[in-house]
């Protein structure tokens, strides 16, 4: 994958998928791109060819993209996987600015920076194709968004209990808005914009979702205790490819009560 799009890019990316603006650009944001990740492997390849020359165009600061991909066949956790990418970056640099991706959605043009507000969050993929270009719904921060590492750890990153599709991202919503106080901001719809790539059927996500609302309605009461700092995994092989680096990591699987008590 990364070595076809690699020969396509015709300025120098580092192995592990990092690249810096020239030294006559002042750029005080350092990013890294952590992408959960199992299987889409074609969604990826798309995802990074347009990423990486986008980025550069933007020259909004050094970056370095992560590739987090879940270990084993058990239900998907996203929330686990961007925690564990998140800290595995920070063991390899002290990055300023994290930015969560999909990798089922790209940018469709440079106008959207992939930068931090030092101030509030961003949510960036506002305007989705196959959401006619609008938000679905007023508290969805999915798709792409950056924190400042201060205000990762504030709200003490991502729930790890949501196993399976759908709802991690309406947790860290309530983690923001009303767990610490801390707003968060969009750019306009009309630079925002995303193309989504084929995936799995929306109807096996929304089923998926209802079945962990009531694991959503204790986010308030859970999210100073259920998040970065208490994360498990394990790295079980990680390489610098040439465009990205890529962690494979095991998480463990989901507890046999998790439908009925959403707990561990």
């Amino acid at each position: 994958v990364s070595a076809d799009i690699a020969s396509t890019n015709s300025t120098r990316i580092l192995p592990g998928g990092a690249w810096c603006p020239s030294a006559k650009c002042r750029h005080q944001q350092s990013l890294a791109i952590v992408i959960p990740f199992r299987d889409r492997w074609r969604q990826l390849r798309n995802l990074l060819s347009v990423l990486h020359p986008m980025l550069q165009r933007q020259q909004s600061g050094c970056y370095r993209v992560f590739v987090v991909e879940q270990y084993g066949g058990g239900a998907f956790n996203k929330g686990r996987l961007n925690n564990a990418g998140f800290l595995e970056a920070m063991r390899r640099h002290n990055f300023t600015c994290v930015i969560f991706q999909d990798t089922d959605i790209v940018p469709e043009n440079d106008r959207n920076p992939y930068l931090c507000g030092s101030v509030r969050p961003r949510h960036l993929a506002v305007a989705v194709d196959t959401n006619r270009y609008r938000l679905p719904y007023a508290a969805l921060v999915g798709g792409v968004i950056a924190f400042t590492t201060r205000h990762f750890f504030r709200v003490n990153g991502y729930s790890n209990l949501y196993w399976g599709w759908g709802l991690e991202d309406d947790d860290m919503e309530l983690r923001m808005k009303i767990g610490t106080k801390l707003k968060y901001e969009r750019p306009p719809a009309s630079v925002a914009r995303f193309k989504a790539l084929p995936h799995a059927s929306q109807r096996i996500y929304r089923l998926q979702a209802s079945r962990r609302m009531p694991l959503l309605k204790t986010a308030l009461q859970r999210y100073s205790k259920d998040g970065l700092n208490t994360v498990k995994y394990r790295v079980l092989f990680s390489s610098n490819e040439p465009l990205f680096t890529h962690l494979l990591i095991d998480i463990g699987e989901q507890p046999l009560d998790f439908e009925l008590t959403g707990t561990e």
